[in-house]
Protein backbone atom coordinates (compact mmCIF):
# COMPACT_ATOMS: atom_id res chain seq x y z
CA UNK A 1 0.00 0.00 0.00
CA UNK A 2 1.56 3.28 -1.12
CA UNK A 3 0.86 5.75 1.70
CA UNK A 4 2.86 8.69 2.95
CA UNK A 5 5.13 8.76 -0.10
CA UNK A 6 8.08 11.10 0.17
CA UNK A 7 8.48 13.52 -2.75
CA UNK A 8 11.88 13.17 -4.36
CA UNK A 9 13.70 13.91 -7.59
CA UNK A 10 13.78 10.47 -9.21
CA UNK A 11 15.71 9.49 -12.33
CA UNK A 12 13.62 9.57 -15.48
CA UNK A 13 12.36 6.25 -16.83
CA UNK A 14 13.18 5.71 -20.50
CA UNK A 15 11.41 2.89 -22.32
CA UNK A 16 12.95 1.36 -25.44
CA UNK A 17 10.44 -1.41 -25.98
CA UNK A 18 9.84 -2.51 -29.52
CA UNK A 19 6.75 -4.12 -30.96
CA UNK A 20 7.37 -7.80 -31.55
CA UNK A 21 5.66 -11.14 -31.56
CA UNK A 22 5.72 -13.25 -28.49
CA UNK A 23 4.12 -16.06 -26.55
CA UNK A 24 1.20 -15.75 -24.13
CA UNK A 25 0.68 -18.45 -21.51
CA UNK A 26 -1.91 -19.01 -18.80
CA UNK A 27 0.02 -20.54 -15.89
CA UNK A 28 -2.78 -20.76 -13.34
CA UNK A 29 -1.59 -17.68 -11.47
CA UNK A 30 -1.65 -15.14 -14.26
CA UNK A 31 -1.48 -14.65 -18.00
CA UNK A 32 2.10 -13.92 -19.01
CA UNK A 33 3.55 -12.60 -22.25
CA UNK A 34 7.12 -13.71 -22.90
CA UNK A 35 8.97 -11.21 -25.07
CA UNK A 36 11.90 -11.76 -27.41
CA UNK A 37 15.20 -10.05 -26.60
CA UNK A 38 15.78 -6.50 -27.69
CA UNK A 39 13.52 -4.29 -25.55
CA UNK A 40 15.00 -2.24 -22.72
CA UNK A 41 14.09 0.10 -19.89
CA UNK A 42 16.53 2.57 -18.35
CA UNK A 43 16.30 4.49 -15.10
CA UNK A 44 19.20 6.70 -14.27
CA UNK A 45 22.36 4.71 -14.88
CA UNK A 46 20.66 1.31 -14.65
CA UNK A 47 19.46 -0.50 -17.75
CA UNK A 48 17.21 -3.55 -17.85
CA UNK A 49 16.16 -6.03 -20.54
CA UNK A 50 12.43 -6.77 -20.84
CA UNK A 51 11.77 -10.46 -20.13
CA UNK A 52 7.99 -10.64 -19.83
CA UNK A 53 4.84 -8.90 -18.77
CA UNK A 54 1.91 -10.30 -16.80
CA UNK A 55 -1.27 -9.16 -15.12
CA UNK A 56 -2.94 -9.23 -11.70
CA UNK A 57 -6.65 -8.83 -10.94
CA UNK A 58 -7.21 -6.90 -8.78
CA UNK A 59 -4.01 -4.90 -8.52
CA UNK A 60 -1.36 -6.12 -6.11
CA UNK A 61 -0.44 -2.58 -5.11
CA UNK A 62 -2.81 -0.21 -3.35
CA UNK A 63 -2.63 3.57 -3.20
CA UNK A 64 -3.89 4.92 0.11
CA UNK A 65 -5.94 1.76 0.63
CA UNK A 66 -7.49 1.66 -2.86
CA UNK A 67 -6.91 -1.08 -5.43
CA UNK A 68 -7.16 -0.73 -9.18
CA UNK A 69 -9.13 -3.19 -11.31
CA UNK A 70 -5.90 -4.70 -12.67
CA UNK A 71 -2.16 -4.19 -12.68
CA UNK A 72 0.36 -4.97 -15.40
CA UNK A 73 3.93 -5.86 -14.41
CA UNK A 74 6.72 -5.48 -16.94
CA UNK A 75 9.56 -7.63 -15.61
CA UNK A 76 13.10 -6.67 -16.60
CA UNK A 77 16.52 -8.00 -15.67
CA UNK A 78 19.89 -6.25 -15.50
CA UNK A 79 22.70 -7.54 -17.69
CA UNK A 80 24.41 -8.86 -14.53
CA UNK A 81 21.42 -11.29 -14.19
CA UNK A 82 21.30 -10.51 -10.44
CA UNK A 83 18.90 -7.57 -10.26
CA UNK A 84 15.40 -7.07 -11.60
CA UNK A 85 13.43 -3.95 -12.42
CA UNK A 86 9.65 -4.20 -12.50
CA UNK A 87 7.49 -1.44 -13.89
CA UNK A 88 3.93 -1.66 -12.57
CA UNK A 89 1.04 0.00 -14.39
CA UNK A 90 -2.45 0.29 -12.90
CA UNK A 91 -5.22 -0.68 -15.33
CA UNK A 92 -8.58 0.97 -14.64
CA UNK A 93 -11.95 0.16 -16.17
CA UNK A 94 -12.85 2.77 -18.77
CA UNK A 95 -12.20 3.44 -22.43
CA UNK A 96 -10.95 0.64 -24.65
CA UNK A 97 -7.18 0.39 -25.05
CA UNK A 98 -6.18 -1.12 -28.43
CA UNK A 99 -2.93 -2.65 -27.10
CA UNK A 100 -4.65 -4.35 -24.16
CA UNK A 101 -7.58 -5.44 -26.35
CA UNK A 102 -5.10 -7.11 -28.74
CA UNK A 103 -3.43 -8.96 -25.86
CA UNK A 104 -6.76 -9.86 -24.20
CA UNK A 105 -8.03 -11.36 -27.46
CA UNK A 106 -5.09 -13.80 -27.33
CA UNK A 107 -5.55 -14.82 -23.67
CA UNK A 108 -5.50 -18.65 -23.58
CA UNK A 109 -8.86 -20.12 -22.54
CA UNK A 110 -7.43 -22.69 -20.12
CA UNK A 111 -4.63 -23.04 -17.58
CA UNK A 112 -1.49 -24.50 -19.10
CA UNK A 113 -2.38 -23.37 -22.60
CA UNK A 114 -0.32 -20.94 -24.61
CA UNK A 115 -0.74 -18.96 -27.79
CA UNK A 116 1.49 -17.05 -30.15
CA UNK A 117 0.71 -13.36 -30.41
CA UNK A 118 1.90 -11.19 -33.26
CA UNK A 119 3.04 -7.60 -33.06
CA UNK A 120 2.56 -6.92 -29.36
CA UNK A 121 3.37 -3.27 -28.65
CA UNK A 122 3.84 -3.12 -24.87
CA UNK A 123 4.25 0.68 -25.10
CA UNK A 124 0.50 0.81 -25.75
CA UNK A 125 0.01 0.01 -22.05
CA UNK A 126 2.05 2.96 -20.82
CA UNK A 127 0.36 6.02 -19.31
CA UNK A 128 1.00 9.49 -20.75
CA UNK A 129 3.19 10.28 -17.72
CA UNK A 130 5.84 7.97 -16.32
CA UNK A 131 5.98 9.75 -12.95
CA UNK A 132 6.39 6.91 -10.47
CA UNK A 133 6.78 5.68 -6.94
CA UNK A 134 9.76 3.43 -6.26
CA UNK A 135 10.95 1.03 -3.59
CA UNK A 136 13.28 -1.94 -3.24
CA UNK A 137 11.44 -5.21 -2.84
CA UNK A 138 11.02 -8.71 -4.20
CA UNK A 139 9.22 -10.56 -6.94
CA UNK A 140 5.69 -11.44 -5.87
CA UNK A 141 5.76 -14.98 -7.27
CA UNK A 142 8.36 -17.75 -6.91
CA UNK A 143 11.32 -17.58 -6.83
CA UNK A 144 10.46 -14.33 -4.92
CA UNK A 145 13.90 -12.89 -5.71
CA UNK A 146 14.66 -9.96 -3.43
CA UNK A 147 16.83 -7.79 -5.65
CA UNK A 148 13.97 -5.92 -7.35
CA UNK A 149 13.77 -2.21 -8.13
CA UNK A 150 10.02 -1.54 -8.19
CA UNK A 151 8.78 1.38 -10.26
CA UNK A 152 5.04 1.96 -10.01
CA UNK A 153 3.50 4.46 -12.43
CA UNK A 154 1.29 6.99 -10.67
CA UNK A 155 -1.06 7.45 -13.63
CA UNK A 156 -3.36 4.54 -14.53
CA UNK A 157 -4.23 3.38 -18.03
CA UNK A 158 -7.86 2.82 -18.98
CA UNK A 159 -8.88 -0.51 -20.51
CA UNK A 160 -12.31 -1.85 -21.47
CA UNK A 161 -14.34 -3.62 -18.77
CA UNK A 162 -14.96 -6.47 -21.24
CA UNK A 163 -11.21 -7.02 -21.60
CA UNK A 164 -10.78 -7.09 -17.82
CA UNK A 165 -13.59 -9.66 -17.65
CA UNK A 166 -11.83 -11.76 -20.31
CA UNK A 167 -8.83 -11.99 -17.96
Amino acid sequence: DIVGAIKAQLPRISVGWRPDGGRIVSNGHTVQGDMPAGSRLSRGERSYDLLQFHFHHPSEHLVEGRRSAMEAHFVHQCADRKNFGVLGIFLASGAANPAFAHIAAAFPAAVGKEAAIAAVDPKGLLPASLAYWTYEGSLTTPPCSEAVDWMLAMQPVEVAAADIARF
